[in-house]
């Protein structure tokens, strides 16, 4: 039996629901020891100092007696008229915005390359297959296909029989390439695990801290199948709102395309609300046709007034009264819940003036800073919408959390890592908050985390936290003493101190989190119904913000806050201390620390 990769389990196997694909991954079981078969092998590839191609092959079968072959599946009717591909299924008929052949022959020519690159000496004969399962060719197919394409190369439904042998079919279609190109075929002893490695290179990173062996070496924001959909959907798209919760990847998407359209020529801007996030983002990537900028800059850089509030005016004025135009074929948001509706409206403007593309990213469960739903006008009319709806940053313990103050069950997880449950240390007297946050910094210090993995997040303003004066950190480790710097921007040997309105779009190994205020029941009892209205909505905006700031950890949340008043109100109910402390836990699955 042929061995296939990845190695999936049955239920991970993933076919795009397509019936045609999984009955030819079937087939190919068939074939002997010796092969490999590649499934829906993902590739990217930079063709010139600006461009880069990306493609994927159904399936690569690499046999060490003949070479490569890349085999395209297409279900369902398929038919050919005037240069132009189509398919019919169940859904329709479609017309195929690149033909089969063509697909074939990208991933072909990538492996030509690649194998190149990568195995000097090594002779592999790559060549493009057709299988069209569903269909029964024409018994002299060559006066109905595309000149370009062998008919030898093209499969049908008679390979799929029972009676079929499938090494026998490949290994015709694999005498005729030779009779007719003849490449040579040099192969050394061991590689087939060569190619594997070629292929599909592993990467083992060393934990530098004490955590669990099956934990340690999984890695989060690898380019999912799903985002790597969603960026080839919306190459052809002008106007697409991607929304998705925190840790969706969506920042990782918003990356990726406006250094796509940068490398394709285009004058780019790429838009956050955070400095934090556009210092983050500039030290990441970078295009001479890219600008990576926040609101507030750009108000500055085109406005007069020295003012945060004059300056967006009068750069949306400037905007829409045609005074300058920003000159920009691209706008790309991130975390575009964050902006005002009409900066948003303003932007898209400019783009139009460009006959450019505009293209937002969101989630209205941190809209934390702008006007709530303000960027659900333009979503309503954008040509694109979607959806992310898999978690590949947070932990399933973190993602629980995160989410249950949302009243929420979490998303898919694109890994079920359980990892530690949140912790919450109550201190038994206000003034031991900061002392206590230095404990727990010093025992992830011990554990092996570097400074720069670990942030401190106020849940208040920087100016009354407890981590206000924090300038180091003194701890021990292993006996020695050492001082560690705690800054406000993110350095290398440093830890980060922040606010969470400051910390969105960004992430941490560790985030401990200060300064949650507890609402008094004293100030519920008093307050009239406009005043009960005014503290439920405070602590609705509270939950969106730890919302916001437990879903920035990839592996470790810990909560420190001030003694619990005897009686506190939370979403409209009053408790007791001791009721409390027992809703919280269960409600948030936080555990005592």
């Amino acid at each position: 039996m042929a061995r296939f990769y990845p190695q999936l389990t049955p239920d991970q196997l993933d076919f795009h629901g397509s019936l045609a694909e999984e009955k030819v991954y079937r087939k190919l079981e068939s074939l002997p020891d010796r092969v490999r078969v590649f499934h829906s092998y993902q590739w990217s590839t930079r063709i010139h100092h600006r461009y880069r191609k990306d493609g994927e092959a159904d399936f690569i079968i690499y046999d060490p007696q003949y070479g490569i072959l890349v085999l395209e599946v297409k279900g369902g009717g398929i038919s050919h008229r005037d240069g132009l591909w189509w398919q019919e299924d169940s859904a329709g008929r479609r017309q195929l915005s690149k033909g089969p052949w063509e697909q074939a022959m990208s991933s072909v020519y990538f492996l030509m390359n690649h194998i190149q690159s990568k195995a000097m000496g090594v002779s592999i004969p790559v060549h493009a297959c057709l299988w069209f399962p569903d269909t029964n060719l024409p018994k002299v197919p060559s006066k109905n296909l595309p000149v370009n394409i062998p008919p030898y190369a093209v499969m049908d439904k008679v390979a799929l029989e029972e009676s079929s042998s499938m090494e026998s079919t490949l290994s015709t279609i694999w005498s005729q390439y030779k009779a007719d190109y003849n490449f040579p075929l040099n192969i050394p002893a061991g590689f087939n695990e060569k190619i594997v490695e070629m292929l599909l290179p592993n990467m083992n990173l060393v934990s530098t801290r004490n955590l669990s062996a099956d934990e340690s070496e999984r890695i989060f924001y690898r380019l999912t199948k799903e985002q790597f959909k969603i960026l080839e959907f919306i190459e052809d798209q002008r106007k697409v709102a991607i929304g998705g919760g925190a840790g969706s990847g969506k920042t990782m998407i918003a990356k990726e395309q406006a250094l796509r359209l940068a490398q394709n020529g285009e004058k780019t801007l790429f838009l956050v609300y955070n400095s934090a996030l556009q210092e983050d983002l500039v030290n990441t990537i970078s295009h001479e046709n890219l600008n990576i900028l926040t609101w507030g800059k750009l108000a500055y850089a085109h406005a007069e007034k020295n003012k945060p509030d004059i300056m967006s005016a009068e750069l949306v004025d400037k905007i829409c009264n045609h005074d300058f135009d920003l000159l920009y074929k691209n706008i790309v948001i991130d975390e575009a819940q964050d902006f005002h509706s009409e900066w948003i409206q303003a932007l898209d403007w400019s783009s139009e003036l460009q006959e450019g593309g505009m293209y937002i990213f969101y989630d209205n469960r941190q809209d934390i800073q702008g006007d709530e739903g303000g960027i659900l006008d333009w979503v309503a009319n954008a040509d694109t919408k979607l959806t992310i709806n898999r978690n590949c940053r947070n932990t399933t313990n973190i993602a629980k959390t995160a989410h249950a103050f949302l009243g929420e069950s979490p998303p898919k997880m694109l890994d079920d890592i359980e990892g530690p449950k949140p912790i919450w240390i109550e201190c038994s007297q206000s003034k031991d908050e900061f002392v206590k946050i230095l404990e727990t910094v010093s025992r992830k210090l011990a554990e092996n985390y570097p400074p720069e993995e670990l942030t401190l997040v106020s849940l208040g303003v920087m100016k009354y936290s407890a981590l206000g004066g924090a300038k180091y950190i003194e701890t021990k480790i292993q006996g020695k003493k050492i001082n560690c710097p705690v800054k406000e921007s993110r350095e290398k040997g440093s830890i980060l101190k922040t606010t969470v309105r400051k910390f969105k779009g960004l992430e941490s190994q560790v985030v401990i989190l200060s300064d949650l205020s507890w609402g008094s029941a004293d100030k519920w009892d008093d307050a009239d119904e406009q005043g009960k209205i005014e503290i439920q909505e405070r602590q609705a905006m509270l939950s969106k913000e730890l919302y916001t700031a437990i879903s920035r950890s990839k592996r470790e949340v810990i909560l420190v806050t001030k003694p619990l008043p005897d009686r506190l109100v939370w979403n409209g109910e009053v408790y007791s201390k001791e009721e409390f402390r027992k809703y919280f836990c269960e409600t948030y699955h936080w555990v005592r620390g």
